[in-house]
């Protein structure tokens, strides 16, 4: 039958003629259409698997994925993008429709382990937070396509949240709402205390004088042997660089600051292009906050000292020539104001207008400010004048407005520059809560490497029962305690508490949101700290009387801490380099290069370097040509072989040598290049600098008579 012979057919075995048909018509498909006969050979074996991962407030994610224990894949079956991190391979994801889309191919019955890194908030924030365990696997049968929704982040929100971020979220909700519900109660409640004239210690001018004096002194000594790291120096080029005040501020809008120290940098510009010359303006700015704080702050004579030499007004914002220092000059002469003459409503709303375009941060302090001085009027017996008070409003809307379209970022401005944190994490929100402890108590960990440490840094575990406390989760469970015995100490003036409350919880929120790169930024918290108190205590009659003895030691070992730190951080900087900018300058200058072409790379490293030969560089990362660098678009990260390309072409263009300027070694990528000097001493680490010399070779011509232009070529 047919049916039998055909059936005995297909089960015979295939004689030498069908083997080698079937090898003529493989071999033809292989020749005439190669990719054809691959796929057409692999297909079967593979399988297709769509990746659907929803995250509405993640901007960006990568699939990071592995096959049989997170092995890669072959190259050819990689998605295009596909990159190796640490060895396993990470595909980024598209968006379609409010998820995040990737297809892979792996073989079938492969063992595919992945695995979602959120790279980016919906608003543009930079973040890395990695949403993987062992229930995101499978094993690859068939087509299929995978819908997978975050076992660990929560979905349906516009803030990227997880579980520890909810619950330290609730807690600080609970701890200010608690506070903020207390100093109402008590602002309801109580009468406001009449300010005291005796609060400013008068008659003790002698005391202020050697004060002010030692600090000016001992201020000028560190600034002399100061080396500006590229923040400082970026300013003051800024400045330098700008020929009209239309020019300034377009320069400085990428800078994300107000206006105020950009102007006063300009005026002094006119006059020399030395940064000394800024150094000394704003040495002189930090002695005249210590000069006011010595002269009217309410405080006793030893914690006066402590805040005179600690770490914030002595070297933080009197060594480090930065807009803040500005601000807390503003701060404290307004204390001195609601200390001795609480009726100027008008000359207080001029220093907060000030005060506002000193910096984001000395912003926020101003408006809480501005709010507890109408809070004052209206609960205290002091009398009202409408007439001042409507001028008080329009001077500090004039400055918010200044300061509003100085600081609102041009389109072109940079990613990081343009982006807002929305995520709700707990490691982030530990971060931002950490800083009030960092603040309030600045020791350092390492020496030399003490910028932006803390003692408890590297603390071992602590465990209590089945709780392991770690140094990340000790430090922001300090930080509340801090915050609460902070704000209870302002209970008898409970406008000064409501005052505190506000302004710290609108300085967390910005931290979190915005920027927190630095005890620089936190410090603020603690100059808040600062002008709460000193307005508190200038609200009685007697000083003596307002602090028992056990807030006064509070208060006393915070300002001890705080002197400290900042002996520490003066000493090492005298005997240390803080950047190695100005070593790395002069190096240049003594082997006559200063004139050379240059090139930088380690993002804007070299910044410090161009600042002091006050020469352009061409910054590898930024495709820019500056003595300083405007945030502009994306920075992108180059190999040391890039680098050298780059180098390689400008010293063609230029036809002249390249001087580059980088903050690392180039190792086997700079075989091409003399390597120069190294300069590794510095405060900061990331400010150390390697010099390479591309000599410029004249292109030779070859046997066929045409140019050579590669130079190893041209050696062979």
């Amino acid at each position: 039958m047919p049916g039998d012979s055909n059936e005995s057919w297909t089960r015979r075995p295939p004689g030498a003629v069908g083997t080698m048909s079937a090898v003529f018509i493989w071999l033809c498909l292989l020749v005439f259409c190669p990719d054809n006969a691959l796929s057409a050979s692999s297909q079967a074996s593979l399988v297709k698997l769509d990746i659907r991962y929803g995250l509405p407030a993640a901007g960006e994610v990568f699939l990071v994925w592995g096959v049989n224990g997170w092995n890669p894949v072959p190259e050819a079956l990689r998605p295009p993008g596909t990159t190796l991190r640490k060895e396993v391979m990470s595909t980024p994801m598209v968006q379609d429709d409010g998820r995040f889309v990737a297809t892979i191919e792996v073989e079938t019955g492969a063992t595919v382990d992945y695995g979602f890194l959120v790279t980016k908030t919906a608003g543009g924030a930079f973040i890395e937070v990695w949403d993987g365990d062992e229930t995101y696997r499978l094993t690859a049968i068939k087509p299929e396509m995978l819908d997978v929704k975050s076992v660990k982040l929560y979905q349906n929100t516009p803030i990227l949240m997880d579980r520890a971020g909810a619950m330290f979220a609730a807690v600080l909700a609970m701890v200010f709402g608690g506070l903020l519900a207390t100093a109402a109660r008590l602002l309801w409640s109580k009468s406001q205390p009449v300010p005291s004239d005796e609060s400013s210690d008068k008659g003790e001018f002698r005391f202020v004088a050697v004060v002010s004096l030692s600090a000016l002194l001992l201020g000028l000594i560190v600034i002399l042997q100061h080396e500006l790291w590229r923040d400082e120096m970026q300013a003051w080029r800024i400045a330098t660089s700008s020929r009209t005040l239309s020019e300034l501020f377009q320069n400085s809008r990428y800078e994300g600051h107000p206006p105020i120290w950009y102007l006063c940098l300009y005026v002094l510009s006119r006059f020399s292009d030395d940064p000394l010359v800024m150094q000394l303006f704003h040495l002189a700015v930090g002695t005249g906050a210590i000069f006011v704080l010595c002269r009217y702050a309410p405080f006793t004579r030893w914690q006066k000292v402590c805040l005179s030499f600690g770490y914030f007004f002595f070297f933080e914002y009197l060594i480090i020539s930065r807009n803040y220092a500005l601000g807390v000059l503003a701060l404290f002469v307004f204390c001195a104001v609601q200390t001795r003459a609480p009726g100027r409503t008008l000359v207080s709303a001029v220093l907060l207008a000030a005060m506002i375009n000193t910096s984001a941060f000395g912003a926020i302090i101003a408006l809480a400010l501005g709010g507890w001085l109408v809070i004052e009027s209206l609960v205290s017996r002091r009398t009202f004048s409408l007439s001042s008070g409507l001028a008080a409003v329009a001077v500090l809307a004039i400055g918010l407005a200044i300061a509003g379209m100085q600081t609102t970022p041009p389109p072109d401005n940079s990613p990081r520059m343009l982006a807002w944190n929305t995520a709700l994490l707990g490691a982030p929100l530990e971060k931002t809560v950490s800083g009030i402890w960092r603040s309030y108590v600045p020791l350092p960990l390492h020496l030399p490497h003490f910028w932006n440490t803390n003692v408890l840094d590297e603390m071992h575990s602590v465990r209590i029962g089945r709780t392991v406390l770690e140094a990340r989760d000790v430090q922001p469970l300090l930080s509340l305690g801090l915050l609460m015995v902070s704000a209870l100490l302002f209970m008898r003036t409970p406008s000064v508490m409501l005052l505190y409350t506000v302004a710290t919880g609108g300085l967390l929120l910005f931290f979190h949101l915005k920027v927190n790169h630095g005890i620089r930024h936190t410090g603020h918290t603690f100059v808040l700290f600062v002008g709460c108190l000193w307005l508190s205590l200038s609200r009685f009659v007697q000083t003596s009387a307002v602090m028992e003895r056990g807030s006064a030691m509070f208060v006393s070992l915070l300002f001890s801490a705080g002197a400290v730190a900042g002996g520490l951080a003066a000493a090492t900087d005298l005997v240390y380099p803080f950047s190695a900018s100005k070593e790395a300058a002069e190096f240049i200058e003594r082997h006559g290069l200063a004139d050379t072409a240059m090139i930088g790379s380690g993002y804007a490293m070299a910044a410090g370097v161009a600042g002091y030969l006050n020469h352009p560089v061409y910054y590898a990362e930024n495709r820019q040509t500056g003595t300083f660098v405007q945030w502009r678009e994306k920075r992108t990260r180059v190999t040391p072989a890039e680098v050298m390309r780059m180098a390689e072409e400008q010293s063609r263009q230029k036809h002249s040598d390249i001087l580059m300027i980088l903050s690392y070694d180039l190792g086997a990528a700079g075989t091409d290049a003399r390597k120069l000097a190294s300069f590794e001493r510095s405060v900061l680490p990331e400010e150390r600098y390697w010099l390479y010399l591309l000599p410029y070779e004249k292109p030779t011509r070859t046997s066929s008579g045409r140019p050579c232009l590669l130079t190893n070529a041209c050696r062979s």
